[in-house]
C-alpha cells in the first residue's frame, strides 16, 4: 500500500518498488507487481524507473477499483489498484468484486504467449 497524501514519498516508494522488480528480471525473473498503488497506471508510468521495466496494467479499460474513495473527499472513484504483468504477456480475464473494502479485489488470468490475449 502506498501512500496517497505525499507526492514525494510515493515517488520514492515506487522507484523502490522498481529498484527491486529490476534485481528480480537481471536475474532472469518474471516480474508481477500487485498492489493498492493510490495512483493511475498513467502516474506509475510516468516514472521512468517502473516505466523501463515493460510492465502493463492488467485493468486496461482502468475500471474503478476504489468506488467509494470519493466518500473520503480526497480522489475520485479510479483505477488505483493494479497488477502490473510483463509486457509480453496475454491478458485473458480481469476480474474485480466487493469483499467489505473500500476497494476492489481484482483478479487476473494470463497467458504467457500475447497472441493469446483477449
Amino acid at each position: 500500500h502506498l501512500t496517497s497524501c505525499y507526492k514525494d514519498l510515493w515517488q520514492i516508494q515506487i522507484k523502490e518498488i522498481a529498484a527491486i522488480a529490476e534485481k528480480e528480471k537481471l536475474a532472469g525473473n518474471q516480474v508481477i507487481i500487485a498492489g493498492d498503488h493510490n495512483q493511475t497506471k498513467e502516474v506509475i508510468n510516468s516514472i521512468e524507473e517502473f516505466k523501463s521495466l515493460r510492465l502493463q496494467s492488467s485493468n486496461p479499460k482502468s475500471l474503478p477499483t476504489c468506488p467509494t474513495c470519493q466518500t473520503f473527499g480526497f480522489i475520485s472513484p479510479k483505477a488505483i489498484d493494479h497488477i502490473f504483468i510483463p509486457l509480453e504477456w496475454g491478458i485473458i480475464e480481469t476480474k474485480f468484486g466487493e469483499f467489505g473494502s473500500d476497494h476492489r479485489w481484482m483478479s487476473v488470468n494470463v497467458s504467457l504467449d500475447k497472441n493469446e490475449e483477449q
